[in-house]
């Protein structure tokens, strides 16, 4: 995205003409162009800003569709620890050091015991992914 970036502002700084190197005599040669320097300040932030929007929703869209995959992975696992015979929840949290917020944790029903498991595969994939991209950058 960046290379993309930097090849823009080349393209765009290519040609520009030497009278647009300054703001006073741009504006002045704009005008004897008989064009309004303000609305086309003003139409450029316009579309710079709309390409903006659409840069940051696709963003999003990946990282929806990222975290939806990493939501799956998460449950998947969860089922193949809990399908595990010799599963263990006060060991599992044990083992993984785990802070929860119910610490009586004999309580839990099965379904309390799926969920916090996936909620913690869930969020621990989620820092791995986002290690992993921090490592990309």
């Amino acid at each position: 995205m960046e290379k993309n970036h930097r090849l823009l502002a080349q393209l765009i700084l290519g040609g520009i003409e030497p009278v647009s190197c300054n703001k006073k005599s741009s504006i002045e040669y704009l005008k004897e162009e008989g064009l309004n320097p303000e609305s086309i300040r003003e139409e450029g932030m316009r579309r710079f800003k709309r390409l903006q929007l659409q840069m940051n929703a696709a963003k999003t869209k990946r990282e929806m569709v990222a975290n939806e995959k990493i939501k799956q992975d998460a449950t998947d696992w969860a089922e193949r620890i809990l399908s595990d015979i010799s599963f263990s929840f006060p060991v599992f949290v044990k083992e993984e050091k785990m802070v929860l917020q119910n610490r009586n944790i004999e309580s839990f029903n099965k379904e309390d015991i799926r969920h916090t498991i996936t909620q913690y595969l869930f969020m621990k994939l989620l820092s791995d992914s986002k290690s992993s991209n921090a490592d990309q950058v």
